[in-house]
């Protein structure tokens, strides 16, 4: 085998386990729920002033946020 066809296989056996790793990624972000003591970042679009960043849920699983009028 060419050193040229070696290096096309193992270029696209590490495409293949980047994409792998892309779709795991995206299945555990979206089945996850926010748990007590976790620690959010919140942004509010148009709206930089509303930001918070480390933002920790109680231990009942609230959080205190400002009043959107």
């Amino acid at each position: 085998m060419s050193s040229l066809l070696k290096l096309q296989h193992i270029i696209f056996i590490g495409v293949l386990l980047s994409l792998g790793g892309l779709h795991a990624q995206s299945r555990v972000a979206s089945d996850y729920k926010v748990q007590p003591e976790d620690v959010l970042r919140i942004l509010v679009f148009d709206e930089p002033s509303l930001a918070q960043e480390g933002l920790r849920v109680s231990g009942t699983g609230n959080i205190t946020f400002p009043l959107l009028k």
